[in-house]
């Protein structure tokens, strides 16, 4: 098995506050983050430095998505993170607040679900995915990557559900990832299918040999046995 190292690594610092970041080997946070925001109360906390924490986060997204458009997937995990750290455990404050909030999360969970689908980790890509629907339950990528992992796991039944949502939410738009990915569905519904029939034709040619062998003993038994009495 694997096991994930956890490091500092190192303070971040504002005008008014540091904090301290710590993550495992692939990115994530493995250990609470040392905000005074946090420390201190999140309810004490004011919506003007509630709409600051937002923008950093933002801020982080943004090197985070330069960085997967360099297929540099690590690094671009890594600044996801920070983007999710920044605004971790942040109160309910505004309207505009909250709509940025939530959308800057659904966004980052998106991104993230994305990278573990290319890296082929997903279990991952689903629960990060499924963050993002929590967000924004009509959220068409995040609903189309759903579907995507469910059908790398071979749960045809999950991946149509969530792929047939998906669609519904991109609507009338035209999306060839999701008519190929639709296509792909269909295929391995097929195949699973005809190995369904298969095991099942198998399993009962083998109940009527084993019924043909017992069959054949009993006669065979009743014949010994007739011989015997002559």
């Amino acid at each position: 098995f694997s096991q994930s190292i956890c490091v500092c690594v190192g303070w971040r610092t504002s005008s008014d506050r540091a904090s301290l970041a710590v993550v495992n080997d692939d990115g994530a946070p493995c250990g609470p983050a040392m905000d005074p925001l946090s420390l201190a109360g999140a309810n004490n906390v004011s919506p003007e430095e509630v709409a600051a924490k937002i923008a950093k986060g933002v801020a982080a997204k943004d090197k985070g998505n330069e960085h997967f458009r360099a297929d540099e997937r690590p690094k671009a995990l890594f600044q996801w993170h920070q983007a999710l750290l920044h605004v971790k455990n942040l109160p309910r404050t505004t309207d505009e607040n909250n709509a940025a909030l939530d959308a800057l999360e659904a966004s980052v969970h998106n991104n993230m679900a994305a990278v573990h689908l290319k890296n082929g980790a997903y279990e991952k890509a689903l629960k990060h995915a499924r963050l993002a629907v929590d967000k924004d339950e009509n959220n068409a990528k995040a609903l189309y990557r759903l579907g995507q992992a469910y059908l790398k796991l071979k749960d045809v039944a999950k991946a149509d559900e969530y792929l047939q949502r998906a669609k519904a939410a991109t609507g009338s738009g035209k999306n060839a990832a999701l008519d190929k990915a639709l296509v792909a569905l269909k295929k391995e519904k097929a195949v699973q299918q005809k190995q369904q029939a298969a095991f099942f034709k198998n399993m009962f040619a083998a109940a009527e040999k084993q019924r043909e062998q017992e069959a054949a003993a009993a006669a065979s038994a009743t014949t010994a046995t007739g011989a015997a009495a002559a």
